[in-house]
């Protein structure tokens, strides 16, 4: 989970830094590749932060999210900030942690899953909070975790072709059976 939660953290500080904010953070927009790489996906909802176009209005007036992920700024379409996402993040860690969507205003991680680390749960709550200024930034949820690199993405192989891992372990064996 810890590495999931870091891997959202560290793609919704990308987007920030552009000025952008996902607006449709959920668990089907996460997508994790076969080496564990997540990566963030569907910016159909996606806006610039700031401005007059920074609400969360769409053009005929209707709301655009996901419910149970929104905000409560999102909900009544004011402006958005980095902090609609951090609480979409809150979110999806409840319910990695709990097994299910955070209920409004009732945290019950530690009844739900007991061995859930303190940290997490004030993480998760700092999250959840009700008004954006209260949320935790990504700069403070990034330390919950400490920093372990990726693994790095190994090539796809093409047909006809062997991977240097194959290659290796031919020349392995042909060095073993020419002794």
């Amino acid at each position: 989970i810890g590495s999931v939660i870091d891997q959202i953290i560290e793609g919704l500080r990308y987007l920030h830094r552009h000025k952008i904010v996902h607006r449709d953070l959920k668990p089907s927009n996460l997508l994790v590749g076969e080496d564990g790489i997540l990566k963030l996906a569907d910016f159909g909802l996606a806006k610039s932060i700031g401005g007059e176009e920074s609400s969360m209005l769409t053009v005929t007036g209707t709301l655009a999210g996901t419910g149970p992920y929104m905000a409560p700024e999102q909900w009544k379409g004011l402006e958005l900030s980095a902090a609609t996402d951090v609480y979409a993040l809150g979110g999806i860690w409840h319910e990695l942690v709990a097994g299910k969507r955070p209920e409004l205003g009732k945290l019950k991680l530690k009844e739900l899953r007991k061995n859930c680390p303190d940290t997490w749960i004030r993480a998760i709550t700092g999250c959840l909070e009700q008004y954006p200024k209260e949320r935790l930034s990504l700069d403070a949820l990034s330390k919950v975790f400490p920093k372990v690199p990726l693994p790095k993405p190994k090539p796809a192989p093409v047909k006809g072709r062997t991977s240097p891992e194959q290659t290796e372990s031919k020349r392995k064996k042909t060095t073993r059976s020419q002794r």
